[in-house]
């Protein structure tokens, strides 16, 4: 048989007992001004990536350089 604790009246004043997940303080922060250029920055590095990688293979396939 298992026993429950008794629940106590003033227990709801305690502090609860698993703490709220940080991202409800990061919320509720102040919004940074670097946040929104970076994080349209980071889609233009990606495109800038990709085209690279892209004009890499053109270039091996033109120039017929094979690996190995």
């Amino acid at each position: 048989m298992t026993a429950i604790a008794p629940r106590i009246a003033h227990a709801v004043t305690e502090r609860p007992r698993i703490p709220a997940p940080v991202q409800h303080g990061i919320a509720e922060a102040p919004a940074s001004p670097w946040r929104a250029p970076l994080f349209y920055l980071s889609f233009l590095a990606g495109l800038v990536l990709l085209m690279a990688v892209a004009m890499l293979l053109i270039w091996r396939m033109v120039t017929g350089v094979r690996l190995g």
